[in-house]
């Protein structure tokens, strides 16, 4: 009769005893939390909890070992950790999986991995980690080895014996403060197969013979690299996928014509002259030499080519394009990309051309690394002399970039000039549009203010690009800040979504506008789907900056530019001084619930100094008192209706300027989220402005 009782307290004993981590591990939990500033976490549920919760807390997974349950993964992602894990760490001694991912994390990475001897995934990157990358951390398990986005700035290679690896790794370091490739010792004993150093700062000419041996992938686009040498070395790598877009790279590296390479992407850089014949050799499937100064006829042994894609935009190429056409093969790889805008190509399309081979789906389960580099459709014509038969328009407009192909074919240009510095919009769009600069270096920064594709969200979006005049541009969409922060309070991260983007002036007061939108993706059970959209417009000026030219001169023009604090980096404002002395005012920042979400303003006022002379001279004698509006409520895109959008009233901001150069920015909301404050700005970008007597 005692029977029931006695089992149901032994469970319950067994309960209690596996319901407990060891002390030392739950205090190493509770150092972890403050350390990070866990009271500021996004999710922070069941933390600091009474003993025996422990594996309840929000990102703590436990697995019974020997009777007692211990911690076996830690995973907080995205989830505004703050500051350096402590030494303490090294308690969780079972630990297997550490996902710490977008946060602020800083400090270095040790050697040791803090100390967890169990230790097999380490997810850290988007985060603030310095100093130097343990080569400890290559012998993980798992594929991929990801500290993109941190801040590191070296290798540190374990004296002694490495322990060995058999698993292929790939090793993705992008977005860091590299210097150099990591050097042979640190992989030598892990085959590594890719190596992503983009976006890092690898200058002068890089020695391929010291990469790893092993590698079929390597991305170093973004850099500031002149060269590459050592293809010819016997120990040298032979890579299959080579990206070195976006350097400063004059001359085709020597030996690459020996290597079996199928993907090749060296758009962005100063290669100049001819196209080398080695090229139609290579069993290439991918080529992307956009952005460069080839110039020339294209060779006729590019019809020895089988491309899936070929991008041979914004050069100096001439003559007919037959060969561009016959380089791409659709029999081999189905649907194709031929991009040659802006060149000077002349004649007529091939009699055999058939505008339904080009991609026009967003097909990602197939194409997905296609699309993200070269976009949604698969044919770009703009800005050559070519002859276009009206019965093609049509069926060309339905694959072709932006659409509508007699808009930008036989239409005359003139150059970027300081001129065209302002904002831009298109009248029966009104709500949304650009604003432009032309900056001291001679690059265009834009920004484009908009919404989200989404427009029952009742979300703004805002993206910004810093390109070559006239070159089609990546734009960033940055998330993850909170007003008044901007990204300094984390985790920021670019937006997955894609925008692709052209401006081409065509007189003073008109500027073709092209753009590409990939984004809004949404994958089930392995299949993804993706929002597309695409157009050009004829946009018309909004305004002009002052001091872009000599007849149009303001003794505030100074003023206009990006302006931040650098510690809220992420946000900030565009002023355009006008010839009358007015001021427009955006301010692009982030929603205050801490959603990450987008935000941008806009207003205007006018510059306040009586130009009376008082000792001492005010700290700010230049003042613009502004009512700033947050128009809301439509879509992006195809999506958007002007009649929808709702100008709410935001509030004011007073701009004060000091002489010297910086300033500071005091706002009001009447929205009770933003409320009100006030922080130092300084000068980010200036417009470039006319040499005048």
């Amino acid at each position: 009769m005692r029977i029931v009782p006695l089992v149901v307290g032994v469970v319950l004993v067994a309960g209690a005893a596996l319901g407990q981590v060891p002390d030392e591990e739950r205090q190493a939990l509770i150092d972890f939390y403050h350390a990070t500033g866990g009271e500021d976490w996004h999710d922070n549920g069941g933390w600091l909890g009474d003993e025996g919760t422990e594996c309840d807390w929000h990102g703590v997974i436990c697995q019974p070992v020997e009777g007692q349950l211990r911690v076996d993964r830690l995973d907080l992602v995205y989830n505004n950790l703050v500051g350096e894990p402590p030494p303490s760490l090294e308690s969780l001694s079972r630990l297997a999986s550490l996902r710490l991912t977008g946060n602020r994390l800083s400090g270095e990475i040790p050697a040791d991995l803090w100390g967890l001897e169990s230790l097999a995934q380490a997810e850290l990157s988007n985060n603030e980690f310095t100093g130097r990358i343990p080569d400890t951390l290559l012998t993980l398990e798992g594929f991929a080895l990801n500290l993109r986005h941190n801040r590191l700035s070296g290798y540190h290679v374990t004296q002694g014996e490495q322990e060995s690896g058999s698993e292929f790794k790939q090793v993705i370091l992008s977005g860091n403060r590299l210097e150099a490739p990591p050097p042979p010792d640190w992989s030598r004993n892990v085959p590594v197969e890719k190596l992503d150093l983009s976006d890092n700062r690898l200058t002068g000419t890089l020695d391929a013979s010291i990469l790893p041996p092993d590698l079929n992938h390597l991305d170093l686009s973004g850099n500031a690299l002149t060269g590459f040498s050592g293809l010819n070395a016997a120990d040298a790598p032979t890579p299959d996928y080579l990206d070195l877009s976006g350097n400063r790279i004059d001359s085709w590296p020597e030996g690459l014509h020996q290597w079996p390479i199928r993907t090749l992407y060296l758009s962005d850089n100063d290669l100049s002259g001819p196209l080398p014949d080695w090229l139609s050799t290579r069993p290439l499937t991918d080529l992307d030499l956009s952005g460069n100064r080839l110039s020339g006829n294209l060779p006729e042994s590019f019809a020895d080519l089988e491309l899936a894609a070929l991008d041979l935009g914004d050069n100096e190429f001439t003559g007919p394009v037959d060969p561009a056409f016959d380089a791409v093969s659709p029999d081999s790889h189905g649907s194709v990309w031929l991009h040659l805008g802006n060149n000077a190509f002349s004649g007529s399309l091939p009699a055999s051309f058939e505008p339904s081979v080009f991609n026009s789906e967003a097909d990602f389960n197939t194409n997905a690394a296609r699309i993200w580099r070269f976009g949604i459709r698969g044919l770009d014509l703009c800005w050559n002399d070519l002859e276009i038969p009206p019965a093609a328009v049509e069926p060309i407009n339905e694959v072709h970039r932006g659409g509508d192909v007699s808009s930008c074919i036989g239409r005359s240009r003139i150059p970027v000039e300081p001129t065209l510095s302002g904002s831009w919009f298109l009248p029966e769009r009104s709500g949304e549009g650009i604003t432009r600069m032309v900056l001291e270096n001679g690059r265009v920064l834009t920004y484009w203010f908009t919404y989200d594709e989404n427009p029952s969200a009742n979300e703004q979006k805002w993206a910004l690009s810093v390109g070559d005049p006239g070159q089609r541009v990546r734009m960033d969409i940055p998330l993850g800040g909170q007003f008044p922060f901007g990204l300094a309070q984390g985790p920021w991260r670019w937006d997955s979504d894609r925008i692709w983007q052209r401006q081409t002036p065509l007189k003073a007061d008109t500027s073709h506008f092209s753009y590409d939108f990939v984004g809004n993706g949404l994958c089930l059970t392995g299949m993804c789907s993706w929002d597309f959209h695409t157009g050009r417009h004829d946009l018309v000026r909004l305004s002009q900056l002052a001091g872009t030219s000599c007849g149009n001169q303001s003794p505030f023009q100074h003023l206009s530019g990006a302006w931040f604090n650098p510690d809220r980096h992420g946000e900030g404002l565009i002023v355009e001084v006008l010839p009358d002395n007015r001021t427009v005012v955006y301010w692009f920042t982030y929603a205050p619930d801490g959603s990450g979400t987008q935000a941008w303003m806009i207003g205007q006022g006018e510059i306040e100094n009586d130009g009376v002379i008082v000792d001492p001279p005010p700290e700010f004698p230049y003042v613009t008192e502004i009512d700033l509006f947050q128009p809301r409520g439509t879509g992006f895109g195809q999506g958007f209706d002007p009649g929808e959008i709702e100008y709410v009233e935001w509030g004011t901001v007073e701009l004060q300027f000091r002489e010297s150069g910086g300033g500071r920015i005091v706002w009001d909301s009447e929205l009770d989220s933003y409320g009100s404050g006030e922080y130092a700005i300084e000068p980010l970008a200036r417009p470039m402005l006319a040499e005048c007597d």
